[in-house]
């Protein structure tokens, strides 16, 4: 008899485990193409530029908005509509794709709306001295360029550098200016209230403290009697570079699934403007294509896990994705309210000095965040 009980409640006890389904609580967490951030995407409702939304949580977002002295758009970030008949496997057609552009603060820095020299001079942002010609004409670089020409080595021309955007009198702006150039013969530059004075530098890339209201300029000029061009002179404020990027910060609760400990994947599409060259290319557009865009991912309890890369920005004029992932796995951001994890896009090299931030353009779509429970 107890044999036959046993036996009935084995087969009773196996009846009823197969009668029930089993429920994986953490299904979603080891589906490793579910999106975390779906409802997140670049959709207008998710967006906020403004300094009273940069430190919203759920919403896209500038990082230097509100923090810095100017009400000045460092950054702009421009609908272009849906991806549509330009989309590729795995990008939507109906996904939102945006113009993500570092700001240039030299006004007209590459030369196109210049007829002439008389313009250029008559602009205000440029002088030179009485033997010195700047002549606005085609070249090898990126189309209308300044020809310069000088008879000795007492010739210059020079940039006001006060005329640079984002400026608030009485502010200090440290800035970078970079740019262009082909045919150079010992041209250099020299930051000084006037000329001459000091040690010429090689044309490259000049970083400087600029006290809004003064009147330095940057002055170009030969050694020797020869010819310059120069083309596509740009500026940016360096104090602004670990800032100067579009961001997510999320809390536990703007994911779905919630957030949880582990290892995250943070993907991105990028495509170079069709209007848009690459600094390091030839072509007769006058717009100025990114590089380089970095992504970095940050844990904002205690710091646990921060990722970052920068990633090349195919030339084909297609939509490619770029792909971020951990070292380190996050670690106590699954409780709480407050925000534990940002997403951060970057247009430019914001990792090392080569070459470096340069203003410019890149078009971008559907950001996902990704979850891996046991390591990629």
């Amino acid at each position: 008899m107890a044999s036959a009980s046993l036996l009935a409640a084995a087969l009773l006890a196996s009846a009823l485990a197969s009668s029930c389904s089993y429920s994986d609580q953490f299904a979603d967490y080891r589906d490793e193409g579910i999106n975390f951030i779906a409802a997140r995407d670049f959709s207008p409702a998710n967006i906020d530029l403004t300094d009273i939304g940069f430190e919203t949580p759920a919403l896209w977002t500038w990082a230097w908005r509100g923090s810095v002295d100017s009400t000045y758009d460092y950054m702009t970030f421009t609908d272009q509509g849906t991806v549509g008949a330009s989309a590729v496997s795995g990008l939507a057609s109906t996904a939102e794709y945006y113009r993500l552009e570092l700001d240039d603060l030299v006004t007209n820095g590459n030369f196109e709306a210049f007829a002439d020299e008389a313009a250029l001079l008559a602009s205000g942002d440029w002088t030179e001295s009485d033997a010195a010609r700047m002549e606005i004409g085609p070249t090898s670089i990126h189309d209308n360029s300044i020809n310069l020409s000088f008879g000795s080595s007492a010739q210059w021309v020079a940039f006001d550098l006060s005329s640079l955007n984002g400026l608030v009198a009485g502010n200090d702006y440290p800035f970078t200016l970079i740019m262009n150039s082909a045919s150079v013969l010992s041209v250099g530059y020299q930051v000084a209230a006037a000329f001459p004075g000091g040690t010429p530098n090689t044309l490259d890339r000049i970083t400087a403290q600029l006290q809004s209201g003064d009147t330095e300029k940057i002055y170009f000029y030969s050694n020797n009697v020869g010819t310059a061009v120069l083309d596509d002179l740009r500026a940016y404020r360096y104090d602004l570079v670990d800032v100067s990027n579009l961001r997510l910060r999320l809390r536990p609760s703007d994911t779905s699934p919630i957030l949880a400990d582990g290892f995250y994947e943070f993907t991105l599409w990028v495509r170079k403007p069709a209007d848009a060259r690459f600094s390091s290319e030839t072509g007769a557009l006058a717009n100025l294509a990114s590089r380089y865009v970095t992504l970095r991912m940050s844990n904002l309890r205690e710091g646990q896990g921060v990722a970052g890369g920068r990633f090349s920005v195919n030339g084909d004029g297609q939509w490619h994705q770029i792909v971020l992932r951990q070292d380190l796995n996050f670690e106590g951001i699954a409780e709480g309210t407050e925000t534990a994890i940002e997403l951060a896009i970057f247009p430019f090299d914001a990792q090392s000095s080569d070459p470096g931030p340069e203003p410019g353009a890149v078009e971008i779509a559907q950001p996902e965040l990704h979850f891996y429970l046991d390591g990629y």
